[in-house]
């Protein structure tokens, strides 16, 4: 009742004041810079990642899971190289031993160079460059590769050939069997801060490319093989990478593609179908910002560059790129349109951002395991005018 009273009373003042002045208010001329902010809950992580999960998980030989107690997103990548029943004179493809060769009593001593009991003369490639898409110029750090060799008896008299990238074979000589749990973890999970132990440290560049992986399975020479060996037997041969999303710069710096659906508009930002569809936006705003609150931000001191790229201009010859810059601190993302790029913004169309990281060599980037955006908001520089006709 109160607050109707005030308002009552300021009406009839303003009222008796434009009529005791005899001016009538042509128009009113609003300035202000409000805020406008909206809760949001999106997991910034899964956004730029998803595409590699995917590749990964729709592999047949192929598995991966997200460690659930690390304080980086780290992901455990399983890869089934081979794993099949080995049966005496039906050797596995790229084989090098023949039935005739083997001796009831004595066996087979190999020569020297050895024989391959296994070659199948096709790599397996680890889908990274699904995240080159986003990633630019960076190399993995603090990651793991670990071979894992199983089986019967028969894995003691074996090693493995393992070549990256069409490079120099490493040649890994096992003695005993043994086994990844990755029956396990993929059921209940990876529990673990650290890599998994055992296995064998294969050496392996990530540099956000995809990897092809070749191996060969192969009885050195000087072993001695029986038809005895091939009772019952079998062999694993598994890789597993400890893939924490941690990189470093290389020398020439580093850029970060944040993916198309990072801000969630398809299009034009102000929502215009074409260069002469109506600016609500642009005719009421000289300059805006936009801000995304995260929990965290692993992107600071970074520089972020926002581009867009108009096809269509009221001028013909003014087809600039937009590009818009701003270096990251604390936990927000925010870019801001001056009255310069609004003025250009309002003259071309369409305005459909892209957005990039620019690193310095050297400097790092952690991607942590909780990564998510809390609150989208923009402030607005107004200044417009409401025309008040009929009086």
């Amino acid at each position: 009742m109160y607050k109707k009273v005030i308002y009552l009373t300021l009406s009839l003042f303003l009222l008796c004041f434009f009529a005791c002045d005899l001016q009538i208010p042509k128009e009113i001329l609003v300035k202000g810079n409000p805020n406008f902010w909206f809760s949001a809950k999106l997991d910034i992580g899964d956004l730029l990642t998803g595409t590699f999960q995917d590749a990964i998980a729709t592999n047949e030989e192929m598995g991966i899971i997200s460690c659930a107690n690390t304080d980086n997103q780290t992901f455990l990548i399983h890869m089934n190289l081979f794993n099949e029943d080995l049966v005496f004179g039906e050797f596995p493809t790229g084989s090098d031993l023949l039935p005739d060769d083997f001796d009831v009593v004595f066996g087979y001593e190999v020569p020297p160079g050895g024989k391959n009991l296994v070659n199948t003369g096709e790599p397996l490639d680890l889908p990274l460059g699904d995240l080159s898409g986003f990633l630019d110029g960076f190399s993995f750090q603090n990651y793991k590769t670990l071979l894992y060799f199983s089986g019967s008896s028969i894995v003691s008299k074996l090693s493995i050939g393992i070549t990256i990238n069409d490079g120099i074979e490493e040649v890994i000589n096992l003695g005993s069997s043994q086994a990844s749990n990755w029956s396990n973890w993929k059921v209940n999970g990876y529990n673990d801060e650290t890599p998994p132990t055992g296995g064998n440290d294969v050496i392996i560049p990530l540099e956000g490319e995809d990897v092809s992986i070749s191996f060969r399975v192969f009885v050195p020479g000087g072993e001695t093989l029986y038809t005895t060996d091939f009772d019952n037997a079998f062999i694993n041969v598994e890789l597993v990478v400890w893939l924490p999303l941690e990189f470093k710069a290389d020398g020439d710096g580093a850029i970060i593609d944040l993916p198309p659906d990072f801000l969630p508009v398809s299009g034009d930002l102000f929502g215009r179908d074409d260069i002469d569809s109506t600016n609500m936006v642009g005719d009421i705003v000289d300059s805006l910002a936009l801000e995304i609150q995260f929990n965290r931000n692993p992107f600071n001191g970074g520089m972020l560059i926002v581009r867009s790229q108009p096809t269509d201009s009221k001028d013909p010859y003014t087809l600039d790129q937009i590009i818009i810059s701003n270096e990251l601190s604390g936990n927000e993302f925010c870019f801001e349109i001056n009255e310069d790029n609004m003025e250009l913004i309002n003259n071309t169309w369409p305005f459909a951002p892209k957005f990039e990281i620019l690193f310095n060599a050297g400097d790092t980037v952690e991607i942590p395991r909780d990564f998510s955006a809390n609150r989208f908001g923009f402030r607005a520089a107004l200044n417009f005018t409401i025309e008040l006709g009929g009086f």
